[in-house]
């Protein structure tokens, strides 16, 4: 019994070896080897591993468009020339390598951020979704693109009748509601109003989403039908 558990530890800590040494190689094939004579590439190039994998996770939790997969290509691609330019600044400069590093990096994240909202098709930034009593509510810091506020399926025909409420501080916004790909009922939001979402309803599944250029501090609430 007892070397049957030793084998299992040491099998495991071989597996645990191997997955270890595979990330390894995956994370230099991305961003190329880490700078291990400078401290500060040292921490620089870390940081921007887990900046990179924490970005490509939210980007899959928000279900951002695809075609978000350029800059997430892009990115180490980005880090190498910048890493590399950085690195051979601060070999040669001494003196100013704070100087090359923090100039980098500023460049760097900013030039990525503005590339990953420029080239998005759907990008809503501090999203939440709750629901009370049935009504559903909806908060969006900025959303470019299209968001889904809620989905209803109904089992019997006749007029749907949905009440809501729309607060939009900048930009404006379209209430729409879709079966598949066909537009039924369609209402434009420029600042703040509320009313009645009304379509004739078939057995069936309808979405309700937000559809907009750009907008900023958006907030929409549907009542109970």
């Amino acid at each position: 019994m007892e070397l049957s558990i030793g084998w299992s530890r040491t099998q495991s800590g071989c597996l645990i070896e191997l997955g270890v040494y595979f990330l390894q190689r995956f994370i230099e094939f991305l961003f190329g080897r880490v700078n291990k004579e400078n401290r500060f590439l040292t921490i620089a190039y870390w940081a921007f591993v887990l900046f990179y994998f924490i970005s490509v996770v939210f980007l899959a939790i928000q279900q951002i468009g695809w075609v978000l997969l350029l800059p997430v290509i892009l990115f180490p691609v980005m880090f190498r020339i910048v890493y590399g330019l950085v690195g051979f600044g601060a070999g040669k400069l001494h003196s100013k390598k704070w100087i090359w590093l923090a100039g980098g990096i500023v460049v760097f994240i900013a030039g990525f951020a503005g590339a990953m909202f420029l080239f998005a098709d759907n990008v809503a930034i501090n999203a939440s979704k709750s629901m009370s009593n049935g009504n559903v509510e909806v908060s969006i810091g900025t959303l470019k693109g299209s968001y889904e506020v809620a989905e209803y399926d109904v089992t019997s025909g006749g007029i749907l009748s949905i009440p809501y409420e729309a607060v939009v501080a900048e930009g404006i916004v379209s209430l729409t509601v879709e079966k598949g790909n066909e537009v039924l009922w369609k209402e434009n939001i420029p600042a703040s109003g509320e009313g009645n979402i009304e379509f004739q309803a078939e057995p069936g599944t309808y979405d309700i989403i937000i559809v907009t250029e750009e907008a900023k501090d958006v907030f929409i609430e549907l009542s109970s039908p």
